[in-house]
């Protein structure tokens, strides 16, 4: 099966950066910890001497893993000694769940009621201080109001967002 397009995506964008810049040699059991790697696909890339050829066998092997994988190896990347690192995987991350959120951000920011976007901010659990801030701002329409709350909310829940808690 593999990833989603979407994160397909956030991966070719950033294949240079991850071939180049990421150990995956030193991630190897870690990955296999987390399951994101099997027994014989780290057996198969401990034999690889050159980073890059690694590199780029680790990334066929992720493609056709699932998107809780991507985001494992996302975590495992932000849990390394290294800033660069650590912001590596921050922002392979950031970018696909911003691609994952933007359509059904979309949705419900042309749908809400500009009546309704104080409640929803609150329901969003964001600082009242902050949603009266946004929703009295009067160089912005209704829908980017409701996208930058949508879009805060997403910040504040980090990695345990869930786009479920916003529809329902």
């Amino acid at each position: 099966m593999g990833v989603s397009n979407h994160i397909k995506d956030v991966i070719e964008n950033n294949r240079e950066r991850l071939i180049c810049d990421v150990p995956i040699k030193h991630l190897l059991y870690d990955l296999r910890i987390q399951k994101i790697l099997t027994d014989d696909n780290v057996e198969e890339l401990e034999i690889i001497k050159v980073q890059k050829k690694l590199n780029d066998t680790f990334i066929r092997i992720l493609l056709i893993r699932q998107d809780e994988d991507f985001y494992k190896f996302c975590e495992l990347l932000q849990r390394s000694q290294a800033t660069a690192i650590k912001k590596i995987g921050q922002k392979l991350e950031q970018e696909a769940r911003n691609d994952k959120f933007k359509d059904k951000f979309e949705i419900v920011a042309n749908r809400l009621p500009g009546d309704d976007i104080f409640r929803f901010g609150i329901k969003l659990n964001l600082s009242s201080r902050v949603v009266e801030e946004i929703v009295n701002d009067g160089t912005i329409r209704s829908y980017h109001k409701t996208f930058k709350l949508l879009e805060l909310w997403r910040e504040n829940a980090g990695i345990s967002a869930d786009i479920k808690e916003v529809i329902a």
